[in-house]
């Protein structure tokens, strides 16, 4: 346990450097033993001193983590984006409703713990080889999908033996926080300079910045929506 509570200490600093905020209440453990009872979970120590704490945490900076195994959501620069961790709090962040969601949607041996915002998972090993792992899971490659689309070779396969669409983030969950940057602001003047230079035109400049725009204000209302709940 002091080993387990040196590492959170070391992860807790980090994450104050990046700019969380606590969770809005501390959680009863009673809550978290009936969810690992529910479901049939184990979380590591330092995962459950995480989520009692930081559970629906919001980040002051736009953070981004980098992962071991890239995919396609991977940046150029080797970064996945970061939406936010689950928590104890009712709405779309909830912890156990997300369990419940991807329950048939991903194998028994991983979690979801957080999401990057456009509907991928952060998922936390609980069983055998995984035990303590992070994983992300593409939505867009979901083998239920394939069913769907009568893709034959996926006949057959159970989603517990799927993993065609899932990603190694990290060996552990220390090392995941670890791997969190704060992502660098990029101002409008280097993106107009960079337009030039590749000869782009003012119509295709115009409809980027617009979406640029979009986002900004769409991240920025998600965010103050969690800081009002």
């Amino acid at each position: 346990m002091t080993m387990t509570n040196d590492s959170f200490n070391e992860i807790e600093k980090y994450l104050i450097e990046l700019g969380i905020s606590s969770g809005a209440d501390s959680y009863s453990e009673e809550e978290l033993i009936r969810l690992e009872e529910k479901y049939e979970i184990d979380f590591l120590e330092i995962y459950k001193i995480f989520v009692f704490k930081y559970g629906n945490s919001t980040f002051e900076n736009d953070v981004r983590y980098r992962p071991l195994k890239q995919s396609h959501w991977t940046g150029k620069d080797g970064l996945n984006a970061f939406g936010s961790f689950f928590g104890f709090e009712e709405g779309a962040d909830n912890l156990e409703e997300n369990i419940k969601r991807y329950y048939d949607r991903i194998p028994n041996s991983i979690v979801p713990i957080a999401d990057d915002g456009v509907g991928n998972l952060i998922c936390i090993g609980i069983k055998g080889n995984h035990i303590g792992k992070i994983y992300f899971w593409d939505h867009e490659n979901e083998i239920t999908a394939k069913v769907m689309l009568n893709e034959k070779e996926y006949v057959g396969v159970s989603v517990d033996d799927y993993w065609e669409n899932i990603f190694l983030i990290a060996e552990s969950f220390f090392d995941f926080i670890k791997s969190f940057e704060i992502e660098e602001i990029v101002n409008e003047s280097d993106i107009d300079s960079k337009i030039v230079s590749e000869k782009m035109s003012d119509n295709f400049m115009a409809m980027m910045l617009a979406a640029k725009a979009e986002l900004e204000a769409k991240e920025k209302n998600r965010k103050e929506k969690k800081k009002e709940n």
